[in-house]
């Protein structure tokens, strides 16, 4: 089954950590790739099956579209992220652009931007629906908030996303309150019903039911492929000027949502036949950076290599 990845506001490095993960043939579409046309990347990125959308070109756009909604409508997953969410309404599995959007340079903010996965929790009789425990948040660390006591001290999820530093204002996600208001109990049932969609994190001030930050799509009689979009302007790949802290629960996340995406008859990690045997084996991290020892918490790319001269690369995770 074919996935689709679009990406926008990418570099080379962060292409090479997101088909270290993926490493199944996809098709990647870039937001604009004139730069990377340039770069010797971009030799490897073809052998990898990139397909690189040259924007400004009319007819390369209207080629793109017609194969995304042909890989989607067949069964094609998507993980769209930031501005990329935007697809699903130009490929037809939405009806209406996401209407919270932004489109500033960014800012330079000491604060860390955290994603609530707990919604409902506005007074002490709401009905909360919590997330947390969703396969999309597997193995990243929960950290407990409490709303004001006037307002009932509820207790919900976050956890950590972008810390102290600058800061994108790329947030790209949809209001979701189409089916009934965003206090109704029902509100999510009832937008399942119309768009096959479930809400699983909202910026952690939303006490009620409001949006969608990030956001699963099932399949529906029309479009066989399933989505998941992240639209928080907190998911940042490579946080300008300075190095994000919490950089691990971006990566985890974006793991969970590929392998949750990848074919359930294949996976996402590579079995070895028993006869077999590995005779050497070296470990990366998502950078391409050979570590000895892999210690710390994180995503690493094992390459194994067995008697028989075949290679098997696998995706690891520690502290999950």
């Amino acid at each position: 089954i074919p996935k689709i990845y679009a990406c926008t506001h990418i570099g080379g490095n962060d292409i090479q950590r997101a088909f270290q993960v993926i490493k199944d043939p996809a098709y990647l579409m870039l937001g604009d790739p004139g730069i990377l046309y340039k770069m010797p990347i971009y030799l490897g990125l073809k052998l990898n099956g990139v397909i690189p959308l040259e924007t400004s070109d009319r007819e390369d756009r209207k080629i793109a579209y017609a194969r995304s909604v042909e890989l989607l409508k067949n069964g094609g997953n998507l993980l769209l992220t930031s501005h990329a969410s935007i697809l699903l309404k130009d490929l037809g599995r939405m009806d209406r652009y996401p209407e919270v959007i932004g489109f500033g340079e960014g800012f330079t903010n000491e604060d860390t931007f955290f994603a609530n996965v707990v919604y409902g929790t506005w007074n002490a009789e709401s009905i909360a629906v919590d997330n947390s425990g969703d396969p999309l948040f597997t193995g990243i660390e929960m950290q407990s908030a409490y709303r004001p006591e006037a307002d009932g001290g509820r207790e919900y999820k976050v956890f950590p996303l972008i810390g102290p530093g600058w800061k994108e204002d790329h947030n790209c996600f949809w209001h979701f309150d189409y089916s009934a208001g965003n206090d109704d109990p029902e509100k999510f049932k009832k937008l399942y019903a119309a768009y096959q969609v479930t809400p699983l994190a909202i910026w952690p001030h939303i006490s009620d039911y409001y949006g969608g930050a990030i956001a699963r799509w099932d399949a529906n009689t029309t479009y066989k492929g399933r989505c998941i979009t992240i639209g928080f302007a907190a998911y940042e790949w490579s946080q300008n000027l300075t190095n994000n802290i919490y950089q691990g629960n971006i990566e985890l996340l974006t793991f969970n949502a590929l392998n949750e995406l990848v074919p359930k008859t294949s996976g996402i990690v590579d079995t070895i036949d028993s006869d077999d045997a590995v005779v050497d084996t070296k470990y990366y991290t998502t950078q391409g950076i050979e570590v000895s020892n892999p210690d710390s918490k994180g995503i690493y790319i094992v390459k194994s290599t067995l008697t028989s001269g075949k290679k098997v690369v696998k995706k690891i995770v520690l502290g999950r």
